[in-house]
């Protein structure tokens, strides 16, 4: 082998090492904001029971300490925040079983770094009854139907 086909395989062999990182990083970026997520989306069911208007508690949660992604970006109330699968009746978006299947990839690579993810355990059970209860092909937000 010569020098510069030496020098090919190890630059491959980095890319490959890269890339596993770089899915391992988007799998994990997957999971947290899934796990954020459900909690976010237990907030305005929490608010609607206690009487608060859906709209009142966007405005007030999306300024403040509770504001992350999914409230404010893919708000799982319809008719609440910016356009999203919700206002649609959770048709479109990310399927549950999209997202059932990156939370099972995330646990098996928590798995394999010999981490005990609690909360995406809970996440993935939740999602996995969801999607058996015939939601698979609804967006994943929807499962704030079943919350609260």
């Amino acid at each position: 082998m010569t020098d510069i086909e030496a020098q090919f395989q190890e630059l491959i062999q980095a890319a490959k090492a890269h890339k596993a990182e770089l899915d391992m990083a988007k799998l994990e970026y997957k999971h947290t904001m899934r796990k954020v997520g459900i909690l976010a989306e237990q907030y305005p069911a929490m608010a609607q029971k206690l009487g608060l208007d859906p709209q009142t508690f966007y405005d007030i949660s999306s300024v403040s300490s509770g504001q992350n992604w999914s409230m404010t970006s893919y708000c799982p109330v319809p008719g609440v925040g910016p356009q999203s699968p919700a206002d649609n009746n959770y048709e479109g978006g990310f399927a549950t079983a999209l997202m059932l299947k990156d939370l099972t990839l995330a646990l098996a690579a928590a798995k394999e770094a010999g981490v005990d993810p609690a909360m995406g355990k809970r996440a993935r059970e939740l999602y996995e009854a969801f999607a058996n209860a015939g939601n698979a092909g609804r967006d994943f937000s929807a499962i704030i139907e079943t919350l609260g």
